[in-house]
């Protein structure tokens, strides 16, 4: 089985050096959002800088996909009463 690697990214960077071995890119892609919402759940600080993402490598180093979780404010949200 191939093995994927899922770095983080928020606003520093942590490069995952064991990976994960799954069946292909779409286990792979499944895995970085349940990573990512773990990552989230834990420590949900991570969303202080504008957007938080897991990156998915194979073993050749080529990006393979990303999940990107940002937080977008509305007008509304501002708007102090």
């Amino acid at each position: 089985m191939p093995r994927y690697f899922f770095d983080t990214v928020d606003g520093s960077r942590f490069h995952d050096t064991d990976g994960v071995e799954l069946a292909d890119v779409r286990e792979a892609r499944l895995y970085a959002v349940k990573f990512g919402g773990e990552c989230l759940s834990s420590e949900p600080t991570l969303l202080d800088v504008d957007d938080f993402r897991v990156e998915v490598r194979d073993a050749s180093g080529a990006l393979r996909a990303v999940v990107k979780v940002e937080i977008t404010e509305s007008a509304a949200a501002n708007d102090v009463r």
